[in-house]
């Protein structure tokens, strides 16, 4: 069983939240209501906004394969423009695949490097401690 020092689970709080990206979503249906439902939200139809761009979502997601379809009038439909896929439950949906950005890959490693220097900090600073314990020893005896 591994305990997390608080300084850990921030850095890791933080790795996640740089690793998420803005994705924009664009419907290419027309109707009176329309959604967007994805594997994100569990399935869970958001309104989209009305624009004059027509309809969009901007939802952010962390890096994986993220399944979505579009919900119009109540109606679910994919985007065949998009790519898509066959799940496990052989339900067509679109796909979209959240790679890591290299400003993401780096500021992840400026957390873990962080998380590093904390730890040998701590470890120089016992080592440090104890050496000066011997000392005050040697001096007394």
């Amino acid at each position: 069983d591994i305990q997390m020092s608080l300084g850990d689970r921030a850095a890791i709080r933080t790795l996640r939240q740089v690793q998420q990206q803005v994705v924009h979503f664009t419907c290419p249906f027309q109707g009176n209501n329309i959604a967007l439902a994805g594997s994100w939200s569990s399935w869970v139809a958001n309104p989209m906004s009305n624009s004059t761009v027509g309809w969009v979502s901007t939802v952010v997601l962390p890096p994986g394969q993220h399944e979505y379809k579009f919900v119009v009038d109540g109606e679910w439909h994919v985007d065949t423009s998009k790519p898509t896929m066959i799940n496990e439950n052989g339900i067509q949906n679109n796909v979209i695949f959240i790679q890591p950005s290299i400003e993401n890959e780096l500021k992840q490693e400026i957390v873990d490097l962080k998380r590093k220097y904390s730890k040998l900090e701590e470890e120089i600073n016992q080592i440090y401690k104890k050496k000066k314990k011997k000392k005050k020893k040697k001096t007394r005896g």
